[in-house]
Parts: structure tokens; C-alpha cells; sequence
């Protein structure tokens, strides 16, 4: 709430746009030596400096997301954006413009090449995705913001037919919910979900790496 506030003062002062979050910080960390001897790594005041990348991308998401859903000012979107679905996810939490920095940054002078390689990766997941126009999808994700928290855990469907077998869901499934069954695909087996175990967390949707094979029922 802080942030949306602070964002709405910044709209009634006059300004254009609202940048949100980039690094957040400060915070703190050090090594630890072969002697076993903490040392700094950071070199500012307090071996404190930024946090950046992917770690900071979900905060990112959820504020850009919450000054675009409160507050009627463009808002440019950067902090952990890695790959052209982050990019997209962050337009269509409401964002205008989209910043890159750590994913070129860690490239160095190679920095151009990876930025012609994102652009081609944006270009073919727009083109996956039916997306003919990047302002097509702006604050397309902001309803589900409005939707009421269920108690209730809403279990995964599976489509047998399109999974691969890979098992990466029954990896990840710490209740263990999910049991191997025979299917008529191409890997001969699919997965079932057991629905007393599961608690609805979403983990193996977001680990299945074929798109749709692991849903949310319809509200």
C-alpha cells in the first residue's frame, strides 16, 4: 500500500509516470573465506548495496500491478525481467514500458547480442501466444486481483493426451498427490491427481513445462 500511495503522491505533484521498482534495498550479505571468516563482497557503507534480477521480479509484478489497477498514470515496469514471458506478464499487470538491466548487465559487452536475442524470444512467444499487439494484453491480468480468496483448494485438471511423462510435477509435489497412470499419448503414462491429498498450491503448474496440460478448473 505504501508504494501505491507514494505513487499517487507523486501523480497529484505532477509527474508523467511512475517507474516501479528496480533494486530494492539496501540489504545486507557477505562471504564466507575458507578460513571460515566472514568478508565483505558489497563495496558501499555497511557491505550493504541493491537487490536486482530475479529475485525482486515478483515484487516487481505485484506493484506494478497494484499502481496500474489504483492509480490512472503510466507506469514503467523494471526489476527482474529475464525472458520475454516476464516482460509480457509485466504489460499485462498494466505496465506502459518495460525496463531490462541485470539479464543485459550480466552479459557485459556481449550485452547487444542478448538484447537482439530477447527480441527474437518476445517476437516468437507473441506470435506462440496470438498476441498480434503488445497493447493488446496491457492490464489484461488485473481482474484476477478482484477475484475473492477461496479456502477451498481448487484442484489441477489434467489433459492425459498432451503430457509427456516427465514427472516433473510428482517431483515437486510435496503432499504427494499425484500417481502414476497408463495413457494413450505418446509416453505411454500421464498423471492423475489425488484429490483428498492436494492443497491446491500450483506448483506443478508452474514447474510442467508443456503449456496447458496442467489447468485450474474454471471459477
Amino acid at each position: 500500500d505504501g508504494i501505491v500511495e507514494l505513487a499517487g503522491i507523486a501523480k497529484e505533484a505532477g509527474a508523467d509516470a511512475i517507474t516501479a521498482i528496480n533494486t530494492f534495498g539496501p540489504v545486507f550479505d557477505f562471504r564466507i573465506g575458507s578460513d571460515g571468516t566472514p568478508g565483505r563482497i558489497v563495496g558501499a557503507q555497511g557491505a550493504k548495496g541493491g537487490l536486482s534480477g530475479s529475485a525482486v521480479f515478483h515484487m516487481a509484478l505485484t506493484d506494478v500491478a497494484e499502481i496500474s489497477r489504483q492509480i490512472n498514470i503510466p507506469v514503467l515496469a523494471s526489476g527482474g525481467v529475464m525472458n520475454a514471458e516476464r516482460a509480457v506478464k509485466m504489460i499485462m499487470a498494466g505496465a506502459s514500458l518495460v525496463q531490462l538491466y541485470t539479464v543485459l548487465h550480466e552479459k557485459g559487452i556481449n550485452a547487444p547480442a542478448a538484447l537482439s536475442r530477447l527480441t527474437r524470444e518476445m517476437l516468437s512467444y507473441m506470435e506462440q501466444h496470438n498476441i498480434s499487439q503488445i497493447a493488446d494484453v496491457k492490464g489484461v491480468a488485473l481482474p484476477l486481483m478482484e477475484r475473492s480468496t477461496e479456502l477451498k483448494p481448487r484442484i489441477p485438471l489434467v489433459n492425459v493426451l498432451g503430457c509427456i511423462g516427465c514427472n516433473a510435477c510428482v517431483r515437486v509435489c510435496l503432499p504427494g498427490a499425484f500417481q502414476e497412470i497408463e495413457a494413450d499419448n505418446r509416453a505411454g503414462h500421464a498423471v492423475a491427481i489425488d484429490q483428498d491429498s492436494c492443497v491446491g498450491c500450483g506448483h506443478c503448474i508452474s514447474e510442467c513445462p508443456v503449456t496447458d496440460v496442467l489447468t485450474l478448473p474454471p471459477e
